[in-house]
Formats: structure tokens, sequence, C-alpha cells
């Protein structure tokens, strides 16, 4: 049930090229907010960049391997997932838009 209120909501990747850490959270106004940290190979610079819920999991959930790059140039343009490795992985390709962040 959680699930189809968070569809509406965004999720911020906030990504510390220092540290090496990938952070998402997310905030539903009534339901909650939640935040997950992992490890990650992180090249370029620190930077935080949301998305719709429902297009990063739509995105995700459809990605045949366990990892994936992520291609993000700027906050405001469009990021680019890809597989890595797993046979046929090279053929996907996914593109996200991310939404303005308000400050």
């Amino acid at each position: 049930m959680l699930n189809l209120f968070l569809l509406d909501a965004l999720v911020k990747f906030s990504i510390d090229s220092e540290a090496q850490i990938l952070s998402l959270s997310v905030e539903a106004q009534d339901v909650g907010s939640g935040r997950e940290s992992i490890q990650a190979q992180i090249t370029g610079d620190s930077l935080e960049i949301a998305f719709s819920v429902k297009y990063a999991m739509d995105s995700l959930k459809n990605i045949p391997t366990e990892n994936v790059t992520i291609k993000i140039d700027s906050a405001t343009t469009p990021v680019i997932l890809v597989p890595l490795g797993g046979s046929g992985s090279s053929d996907i390709i996914h593109l996200l838009m991310p939404m303005h962040l308000k400050n």
C-alpha cells in the first residue's frame, strides 16, 4: 500500500564523490520519509538530483542486472541508466528526466 502513495513523490539522489556514497531519500506527505545510503564507485563531482519515484522504479525494475551504471552530466540534464555486466545487457538503455529540486 505504501508504494501507491510514493508513486507521486520524488526520490532524491545525493551523490558524494569524496566519500563514494550514493544516498537515496524520499518524502511523501501524510506517509513519511525514508533514506538509504550505499557505497558506489563514483567519478565526477558531488551533486543532488531528483526523479519521479514511479519512473525511477520502472527503469530500475527493468534492468536485468544487479549493478547499473548511472551517467549524469548535471542535475538538469537527462540521466542514462545502463546495466553493468550480464548477457545482452549492453542492448538496454534507460533515460530518466530529472525533476527540479526546490531549495
